[in-house]
């Protein structure tokens, strides 16, 4: 989701889940969506994260990827989820393993799959 707070209240009303991507990762361009997760817009139990790999790159997004070039932002890979989880929890003023188990418990249901803990 990279829309302004009023579409992002209309997504919510229909009872849409919304995705969130490296897009906050993005501060001036997301200033406003950041503002508006902050302020409690959205639900932890309507929320999933994404990396729309391989775009929406952002700073640092290749940390910890095969990828190996971190001065890069594009392509985004996969890897960068846990990064586009801890943007979404700081914005939202949240545990990042809180919003980890909601966006799992999302995800499973929107989805129809249960996901396997890794050992």
């Amino acid at each position: 989701f990279t829309e302004s707070a009023e579409e992002l209240r209309e997504v919510l009303d229909l009872g849409c889940y919304v995705s969130f991507s490296g897009y906050l990762k993005k501060k001036k361009k997301a200033g406003a969506l950041l503002e508006a997760l902050a302020a409690g817009a959205v639900p932890l139990d309507r929320v999933m994260v994404e990396t729309d790999a391989p775009y929406m790159g952002f700073k640092g997004c290749r940390k910890g990827s095969i990828l190996h070039d971190t001065k890069r932002e594009y392509p985004n890979p996969p890897e960068s989820i846990p990064q586009v989880l801890e943007a979404l929890a700081a914005a939202i003023g949240e545990d990042p393993a809180a919003v980890a188990a909601a966006t799992t418990r999302n995800a499973e249901a929107f989805f129809g799959v249960r996901v396997q803990p890794q050992p």
